[in-house]
């Protein structure tokens, strides 16, 4: 529906707006999977909001779609568990957890370890090729 009816919409009300959210998708095409991972492993963005979104500005259905299934699933981990915790609950400070809060930073910074390191390594290779043909 966001595609639908949203899209036509918003490129009426801010077109400018669009295409550069649009270029922006894609320069960053090769890793759009970690993105929409790490957009749905933190609490950044509601999940709502990256819903009626990633159609619009033009994210591919299937790293949306993948990025959407494993990204959920920390939190959703997290849910489950604070829901056996609140099961037994005793005091209010055993709702969040040191190793919960870890969890999914760790989750977070996991997502988005993949570009840096494609980064560095395209970094790296420029360097060695700029290198080459100055010898």
């Amino acid at each position: 529906m966001s595609k639908v009816v949203g899209q036509p919409l918003a490129k009426r009300l801010m077109p400018e707006k669009m295409a550069e959210w649009r270029q922006k998708v894609q320069h960053h095409s090769d890793d759009l999977f970690n993105y929409i991972l790490f957009l749905r492993i933190t609490p950044f963005l509601p999940n709502w909001f990256i819903n009626l979104t990633g159609p619009l500005v033009g994210v591919p259905l299937k790293p949306f779609f993948w990025g959407s299934v494993i990204g959920v699933a920390p939190l959703s981990m997290l849910a489950v568990q604070a829901g056996q915790t609140l099961y037994t609950l005793t005091s209010t400070s055993d709702t969040v957890t040191f190793k919960s809060i870890i969890f999914v930073v760790i989750s977070a910074i996991a997502s988005v370890l993949p570009i840096y390191f494609k980064r560095k390594d395209s970094k790296f290779s420029d360097a060695s090729q700029t290198e080459i043909k100055t010898k």
